[in-house]
């Protein structure tokens, strides 16, 4: 494994770890839909700008909402936590591009890390603004797609 695999792997082991710490310290929850095990607590976007935090939180309780939860046989409630890992974009003449990244944590009795997944995005358009907010609802998609499948 490479010195930057390394880094990776490391990287991501903090993470989870401070997702969980964060996660107990600040756990703010919502009304679950009658079949969805999850709630939505902790929620971390980093030097991102305070309104992202909002935008996030809405995006994944969108996301509960239509997510398919009916194969899932748990009598156990599980806290979804969510960090947003990368959110930049590049503006040039022609267009713009933006990448985000979230991380999710599952966790079980709000403290044991169950699952971790991740979504990525890119989009591509002519504002920054809205390709930002664009890849931002792609990547909570991309990791949302998983969670059902997580809790199985």
């Amino acid at each position: 494994m490479t010195s930057s695999g390394r880094f990776k792997t490391v990287l991501a082991a903090r993470l989870a770890a401070g997702l969980v710490a964060f996660s107990l310290s600040f756990m703010t929850t919502v009304a679950p839909a009658a079949d969805v095990p999850l709630v939505v607590g902790s929620i971390g976007v980093g030097k991102a700008k305070p309104e992202v935090e909002g935008e996030l939180r809405s995006l994944l309780r969108a996301e509960l909402a239509s997510a398919e939860f009916s194969r899932v046989r748990t009598s156990e409630r599980y806290v979804l936590s969510a960090t947003l890992v990368r959110l930049d974009s590049v503006q040039s003449a022609a267009a713009a591009r933006a990448t985000c990244v979230v991380s999710v944590a599952i966790l079980r009795h709000g403290s044991t890390l169950h699952a971790l997944v991740n979504g990525r995005a890119t989009a591509e358009g002519a504002e920054a603004p809205i390709v930002r907010r664009d890849a931002l609802r792609a990547a909570v998609h991309s990791a949302m797609v998983r969670v059902p499948k997580a809790l199985r």
